[in-house]
C-alpha cells in the first residue's frame, strides 16, 4: 500500500547561512527569513494551487550568490528564486514540474547543480534521486522503491560533499545511503535501531 501524503507541517525545511535562517512555513506557503533570534526580517511566497502559488513548501537550500531553491510537495515542483537580498523579496525565476513526484530534500552541489530526492508514492513509484543543471533541465536521476542495496524507500533529505557524494536521508529504511558523482551506490549506514550509529525513523 502506498503511503499517505501527510498534513502540511507549520515548519519543516530549513537552512541557516551567515547567522540567518531561511525556513519553509508549509501551512501559510511561505519561506521566511529570521535573524539569529528567531525574528522574521522577510517572508514570501502566496499560499494555493493557483499558478505561480505554494502548495507545500517542504525542503529549501541556498546556494551560489544567493539563489534559493524551495521544493513544493503538493505541487510536485520546485521553485528557483533571484538571489535572496536583504534589502528586497527575491522573485521567482522560474518552477520546474516535470520529472517531479512528491519532492522533498533539495541540496546545491559545486557545480552549480540541483540535486532533489523525490519522497515518491511507495510501490507507485517515485523515490529517486533527480540532478537538474541551473537551467533546470533533468541532467540524471537514479533510484527506485524497493529493498535491494541503492534502493530508496521514502527519501526526505539530500546533502552533497565538496567531493560530489550525495547523502540521501531515508526514514523509511531508518538509513543514509551514499552515492558517487555520477550516482553510483556506494554505502548505507544507520538501520533500525536505537544504539550508537542506529536511527529510527
Amino acid at each position: 500500500q502506498a503511503p499517505r501524503r501527510g498534513e502540511p507541517q507549520p515548519a519543516r525545511g530549513l537552512h541557516c547561512h551567515d547567522e540567518v535562517l531561511y525556513l519553509a512555513c508549509a501551512e501559510a506557503g511561505q519561506v521566511l527569513r529570521c535573524d539569529r533570534q528567531g525574528k522574521v526580517l522577510q517572508r514570501w511566497g502566496t499560499e494555493g494551487e493557483q499558478a505561480g502559488g505554494w502548495y507545500d513548501p517542504h525542503s529549501l537550500a541556498l546556494g551560489g550568490e544567493g539563489r534559493l531553491a524551495v521544493s513544493d510537495a503538493g505541487r510536485d515542483a520546485v521553485h528557483w528564486l533571484a538571489p535572496v537580498s536583504a534589502s528586497r523579496l527575491p522573485a521567482q525565476a522560474f518552477t520546474v514540474s516535470d520529472d517531479l513526484l512528491y519532492p522533498a530534500g533539495v541540496a546545491w552541489a559545486a557545480d552549480g547543480s540541483l540535486l532533489v530526492v523525490d519522497e515518491g508514492l511507495g510501490p507507485l513509484g517515485g523515490q529517486r534521486v533527480q540532478r537538474y543543471d541551473e537551467a533546470g533541465r533533468l541532467v540524471a536521476q537514479w533510484g527506485a522503491w524497493g529493498a535491494l542495496p541503492g534502493d530508496l524507500w521514502a527519501p526526505v533529505g539530500v546533502a552533497v560533499s565538496d567531493g560530489g557524494r550525495v547523502y540521501v536521508a531515508d526514514p523509511g529504511r531508518a538509513e543514509v545511503s551514499v552515492y558517487g558523482p555520477a550516482g553510483q551506490y556506494l554505502f548505507a549506514f544507520g538501520g533500525y535501531g536505537t544504539g550508537l550509529g542506529e536511527l529510527d525513523n
